[in-house]
């Protein structure tokens, strides 16, 4: 295959998973959202039920920038998803925790979630699955590195446009 048609197909596959993001709908949560909340449903089992997390713990474990994790946690919470506080040890802070409503709402998106992934391994075959990830892991890593030199501007692709 020619280098211009290798970039196209690069291109086209890229432009293929952005449309998957509907599938979001049909699981029923945002995708953020969906992620966030499997993050606050680890944190309060692995610390306690009622243990609240640190808005910039969460930020981090996102790797959001802070009003997006602004914009997320207010949507979350308009929904009844979550609720925050006041860290009492640290009134700078604020905790966020999971609602008790949402432990159900919780329980149903993580099981249709679940059953998406287990049709697809079904279909794609488990090690072919595990191939897949493995290769689109190392793919990942090294986009984000292309894209960590891009913005040093010391990538190749600013040297051979001329940037």
């Amino acid at each position: 295959m020619e280098r211009r048609a290798r970039h196209l197909d690069f291109l086209r596959m890229f432009q293929r998973f952005q449309r998957i993001n509907p599938i979001w709908n049909a699981i029923g949560m945002p995708r953020m959202e969906f992620f966030t909340l499997e993050c606050l449903w680890r944190n309060a089992r692995e610390r306690a039920p009622d243990a609240g997390m640190n808005v910039s713990a969460l930020i981090d474990k996102m790797e959001m920038s802070p009003p997006a994790m602004s914009r997320l946690l207010r949507s979350l919470e308009e929904g009844g998803h979550i609720r925050r506080e006041i860290d009492p040890a640290d009134r700078r802070n604020t905790l966020v925790y999971l609602t008790e409503s949402s432990e159900l709402t919780w329980q149903a998106l993580r099981a249709r979630f679940e059953g998406m992934i287990d049709r697809i391994y079904a279909e794609i075959g488990s090690g072919d699955m595990e191939t897949l990830l493995a290769l689109l892991g190392r793919l990942l890593t090294i986009i984000e590195s292309e894209v960590k030199e891009y913005g040093k501007g010391d990538c190749e692709c600013s040297k051979s446009s001329g940037i």
